[in-house]
């Protein structure tokens, strides 16, 4: 009796963990909304203030990106999220060294997913036509 019992708990407690891990959502909408802002078109992009919010609206979503990362690195979106980091560290804060270095953690994290793919290649392509580092480019590509 005491046998059984001590089974059916191991056999409970062993599905309410898989239960539990499996049911890990993760909302993103918040990183969705922020990146739609910076890809509609501002009606007076070149004015300080509109560069300004641009800006504040890069850093937050940065941050949160970070963060989505950290607490969710094998979420089915992870990928999408490490390369848009790393393609907002380019285009935006124009920081190419830690752009290529992002690239390679995606590539590395998440090698078995078009994101990755696309960002050895991106790579690459910075070390070889950014950095100028044609060795290590050459090992990428």
């Amino acid at each position: 009796m005491l046998q059984n019992f001590s089974m059916h708990s191991l056999i409970f407690l062993f599905a309410f963990l898989m239960l539990s891990s499996c049911s890990k959502t993760v909302d993103t909408s918040e990183l969705q909304q922020l990146n739609a802002e910076l890809q509609s078109p501002a009606e007076d992009a070149l004015s300080a203030e509109a560069k300004q919010k641009r800006q504040a609206i890069v850093n937050e979503l940065l941050l949160k990106i970070s963060a989505y990362l950290e607490n969710a690195p094998e979420h089915i979106e992870a990928g999408d999220w490490a390369f848009r980091r790393a393609e907002l560290t380019f285009s935006e804060l124009q920081d190419t060294r830690k752009a290529a270095t992002l690239l390679e953690a995606v590539s590395r994290n998440y090698p078995a997913t078009e994101a990755g793919a696309k960002a050895l290649f991106l790579s690459a392509f910075l070390h070889n036509n950014e950095l100028g580092n044609v060795t290590l480019a050459q090992d990428l590509y």
